[in-house]
């Protein structure tokens, strides 16, 4: 188990759509999903770099490793706090609709393992539907970097983006 919990390290995802960034923790057992119980914070789009690689930082450490037990319940409970924080996310964006909230919405994966922070881009398929852009596009960093270089790493895997 301890090998399967090294496999999948920390993880949180960061959402951009010009107006906001969102950041979240990621939690599971293998599989993930978004863990707003865990960690979850809205930030301005014109958000300081510090703040934006404070929030990456607690992202990833409230990113849990589930028990088989806890794995079986987290997926139907993680899926109605998402859908109350996309709820949140159209407030915070002054929208109506979350058709209107996805438009143009970037997202970013990003994991920790071991002493390496990984930022992984995607490319928006449908309108809650991302998919990866591919190992050529992942971007790395320390662990002990600053906040704003991690910031820094961040905007520039957003901006590799395609929403």
């Amino acid at each position: 188990m301890q090998e399967l919990r090294d496999r999948q390290g920390q993880n949180a995802s960061v959402m951009f759509n010009g107006a906001f960034f969102a950041a979240q923790a990621q939690s599971g057992r293998g599989l993930l999903h978004s863990d707003p119980h865990a960690f979850s914070r809205i930030l301005p789009g014109n958000a300081e770099p510090e703040s934006i690689g404070s929030a990456i930082r607690e992202a990833l450490s409230a990113s849990r490793f589930l028990t088989a037990a806890e794995a079986r319940h987290f997926f139907s409970m993680a899926q109605a706090a998402s859908d109350q924080f996309l709820q949140e996310l159209c407030t915070a964006a002054g929208v109506d609709s979350k058709a209107k909230l996805f438009k143009g919405m970037r997202l970013c994966h990003v994991a920790l393992r071991g002493d390496t922070i990984k930022f992984s881009p995607t490319a928006r398929v449908k309108r809650e539907a991302w998919e990866g852009l591919g190992a050529e596009s992942e971007m790395f960093c320390s662990s002990s970097a600053s906040n704003q270089v991690i910031s820094s790493v961040l905007n520039a895997a957003l901006a590799q983006c395609r929403g």
